[in-house]
């Protein structure tokens, strides 16, 4: 069985999907983020950072650099013996290395959503005061947090589609998207088994 790696931008149900079909076809989820910080806070590099404060300062300023240089490089390190189903950060496929490398791990299926739902599950499912301090976070009023979302996605969208061996849209309720990727997952791994 070829591994799965979900890719898409934030709040598309990467997690929420990838968790759920995993536990269906019964292989293991990963969320690589969490390998990730544990090696980075393992290093020589987080060591040296006195205070929470100054790490976060760090990123904030200089966000591409940190992640390209000081926390995705421990990525060559992850091996795993069992089939999986992987996520992780947005950000995580858009440098040439880890693109590499993921296509090395598995198949890359692309989990889209349309903006406007996810404005309506912020709405719905987030307190006010987040909400607020991402905007303010954002120098932006709060009603323009669509504008930043559509942005988001337009910036990445085609990329992701250009790597991705298959796409899904996650617009309809979680039943439904879980049923998609598990039976498009299936026809994946059908198709592997023919060839």
């Amino acid at each position: 069985m070829k591994n799965i790696i979900l890719v898409g931008t934030l709040m598309v149900g990467k997690h929420t999907l990838g968790k759920r079909v995993a536990e269906i076809l019964n292989v293991d989820f990963i969320d690589i983020d969490e390998f990730l910080t544990k090696k980075f806070q393992e290093s020589e590099d987080y060591k040296a950072i006195n205070t929470q404060k100054k790490f976060m300062n760090i990123i904030r300023n200089n966000p591409k650099s940190f992640f390209e240089k000081k926390y995705y490089p421990f990525l060559k390190e992850f091996k795993h013996d069992k089939s999986f189903i992987m996520v992780g950060s947005p950000e995580l496929p858009l440098s040439f290395d880890n693109y590499y490398f993921l296509i090395g791990l598995g198949t890359i299926i692309y989990i889209k959503r349309d903006p406007d739902i996810i404005l309506k599950q912020i709405q719905d499912n987030y307190p006010d005061e987040w909400k607020e301090k991402n905007a303010k976070n954002k120098d932006c009023a709060l009603h323009d947090i669509r504008e930043l979302l559509i942005f988001a996605f337009k910036d990445k969208e085609g990329f992701y589609q250009e790597i991705a061996d298959f796409t899904i849209d996650n617009n309809d309720s979680i039943e439904e998207g879980v049923n998609k990727l598990a039976n498009l997952i299936k026809k994946i791994w059908d198709e592997n088994l023919k060839n």
